[in-house]
């Protein structure tokens, strides 16, 4: 299994209810490795987490882009903003 898509399956809220619903019920639940050996983890043909790993990657670069984006609107506003309050916005 390629390992962004096994930090994906391992964070995934899927994965954490199953390890849940296996543990021993208790005040605190204990998951041991032997619950986490006899867990049966679903394994994707390698093509189809090649393909898995392309879309996460990009939906990863547009993440950054609109990250970068919104740096530079919140920049410009905060400049909108003081140049209002000083009053250089208009021409009186």
């Amino acid at each position: 299994m390629l390992s962004k898509q096994l930090t994906i399956f391992a964070n995934s809220a899927w994965h954490c209810s199953l390890i849940e619903a296996n543990a021993p019920e208790s005040a605190q639940k204990n998951i041991n490795l032997k619950i986490l050996s006899e867990l049966e983890i679903p394994v994707p043909p390698v093509e189809l987490q090649n393909k898995f790993a392309e879309i996460v990657q990009k939906i990863e670069s547009q993440k950054d882009l609109l990250q970068k984006s919104l740096e530079e609107l919140e920049n410009n506003f905060n400049s909108l903003m003081q140049r209002a309050f000083k009053g250089e916005l208009f021409n009186n």
